[in-house]
């Protein structure tokens, strides 16, 4: 009987260290979403903006406008 106590507790004391890297990674990851929404809306940004000055600069340069 004192064995199975034994093991009860071991396993008690894996699945707590279990849960807290769980916890942790679940609390990066989060992390990282926000991170590349950010990075992706950066980009979307930066490549609307290019592809608007290169039409101006053309449409000046062609005497479009």
């Amino acid at each position: 009987m004192a064995v199975l106590e034994q093991i009860a507790k071991n396993a008690e004391k894996v699945l707590e260290k279990l849960d807290a890297r769980i916890d942790r990674l679940e609390t990066r990851m989060a992390r990282m979403e926000d991170r590349q929404s950010l990075d992706f809306k950066w980009l979307m940004g930066f490549g609307m903006g290019s592809t608007g000055f290169l039409f101006a600069t053309m449409a000046h340069g062609f005497h479009w406008l």
